[in-house]
């Protein structure tokens, strides 16, 4: 199994908050003002890496260079009203969860392909728990699947990289854990199924952050609970 886990690195959207449904939503709106159609399962599969690769592989590369620039900006001004109005939930046993990891001694991270503008939107709408540091898309210079998010997180933990895990719901997550050097875990809380999670390396899959939760003296059976 590897080295003693020391730090859990959480993404957020479709992981520890339910909004996947409304990134797919805001897309199509988005890919709509150009004409486009796009069916709701084909934008599925890309939620949840950074949204130039979601361009890119719907658009194809040089559609997604020469429009990119002015359909952010369309997504920007959407999700941020979809954020302010539409009702939000954090998955069950959430705040439990992170509880139990600071009286373990476990560190936590937030790294999130989102903009600090959006996860703070976001944070006034669900009650997140704040982690030991919080790594946004604007922190590095690459998306996932690419390590760079993950990487930079476990830089400011001060955590080797080979004591971390990455808990996410989607193959991009797990693909950015294993290229960072780091233990993949999933849940499937987002648009993917445990084989497409196993398949991009995730060696432990939970239904939800609750199920993990569950399992957490036999997954850090080291890590000794305080009396706070």
């Amino acid at each position: 199994m590897g080295p003693n886990i020391e730090a859990l690195i959480f993404d957020v959207d479709g992981t520890l908050v339910d909004t996947n449904a409304a990134h797919v939503e805001v897309w199509r709106t988005v890919l709509a003002t150009i004409g486009l159609d796009v069916p709701y399962e084909r934008i599925q599969i890309e939620v949840g890496q950074g949204g130039d690769r979601l361009l890119d592989s719907i658009l194809g590369p040089e559609e997604a260079r020469r429009l990119g620039p002015s359909l952010f900006r369309v997504w920007l001004e959407t999700y941020r009203a979809h954020l302010r109005h539409t009702p939000i939930r954090t998955f069950p046993r959430t705040q439990e969860l992170f509880a139990a990891l600071r009286a373990r001694g476990i560190r936590t991270a937030f790294a999130t392909s989102s903009s600090r503008e959006l996860f703070g939107l976001l944070r006034e709408r669900v009650p997140l728990e704040v982690p030991d540091v919080i790594v946004t898309g604007e922190d590095v210079g690459a998306t996932k699947p690419a390590p760079d998010i993950v990487l930079e997180a476990a830089e400011r933990l001060g955590v080797n990289v080979e004591r971390c895990a990455y808990v996410g719901d989607t193959p991009y997550d797990a693909m950015a854990a294993t290229a960072a050097g780091m233990r993949a875990f999933g849940v499937l809380t987002g648009n993917h199924t445990e084989e497409a999670l196993r398949a991009a390396g995730a060696e432990r899959i939970w239904s939800d952050v609750g199920a993990l939760y569950g399992d957490l003296d036999k997954l850090l059976p080291w890590a000794q609970r305080s009396n706070a």
